[in-house]
């Protein structure tokens, strides 16, 4: 096992060990490379100021990142829900801000503009627990359910998971319910037929002759997991 630390954060991984005999394998020499800045988020020379705030306009401590160019770069955290930071110059890049308890909120913005100041807002999410049932009974068996909305989703393996965070609004839920099933073929005996070369004199001219033989394929059962789907159902 590998452990890296930093201040308060532990990252770890395992690595696996290969045994010849009964000396273990020679690891690799290698040395760490520090993994490098983006090429948008070196020149950070526009200066901007955002605010984050709930859907009661109150304020709201977020994380801010901008996304533009399949690059994201950290900008640095909201005080007293404001903050003003240089930002990279980018036509139609995001300005992102997350904060724990609440959606993440998007704002789309060019920082090649005039505008110095943006307000970025957050809808706080809930815990909400989810219930499935089939032919008005809790159903138990296995499904997929997916809460989507605005182009965004949220997926939920049921049983195993049963709470699901979203904020309010209305989305469209979609139901895969899953069941556990098999299907039985039966021997069978098919004939195969190929060309082989005709025997004697025959066979140096090109002569061909057919010759079949009887194949039998055992019968087998196969497990499989039906699938049914439940139709989009608005939820608000």
């Amino acid at each position: 096992m590998v452990q890296v630390e930093k201040g308060e954060e532990t990252f770890q991984f395992p690595v696996a060990v290969v045994i010849e005999g009964n000396k273990p394998r020679e690891p690799l020499s290698s040395s760490a490379t520090e993994i490098g800045i983006p090429e948008l988020c070196r020149y950070k020379n526009t200066p901007l100021e955002v605010h984050t705030f709930d859907s009661n306009l109150q304020s709201v401590e977020a994380d801010i990142s901008y996304e533009c160019l399949s690059e994201t770069c950290s900008i640095g955290r909201t005080e007293d829900g404001a903050i003003k930071a240089n930002f990279p110059q980018c036509v139609n890049g995001y300005i992102v801000a997350r904060a724990e308890g609440y959606e993440d909120g998007n704002l789309l913005h060019s920082t090649t503009s005039d505008v110095g100041v943006v307000n970025v807002f957050l809808e706080r999410s809930y815990d909400l627990n989810t219930e499935l049932r089939l032919d008005g009974q809790i159903y138990d068996g296995s499904a997929l359910i997916t809460f989507a909305r605005d182009g965004g989703s949220k997926t939920v393996i049921y049983p195993e998971q049963k709470n699901v965070e979203l904020s309010p609004g209305q989305y469209e839920v979609q139901v895969y319910v899953y069941k556990n099933s098999s299907l039985e073929f039966q021997e069978i005996t098919k004939k195969e037929c190929i060309d082989i070369p005709a025997g004697g004199i025959g066979g140096l001219l090109g002569f061909t002759t057919e010759k079949c033989i009887d194949v039998k394929i055992p019968g087998q059962i196969i497990m499989y997991w039906k699938v049914s789907w439940l139709p989009q159902i608005p939820l608000k």
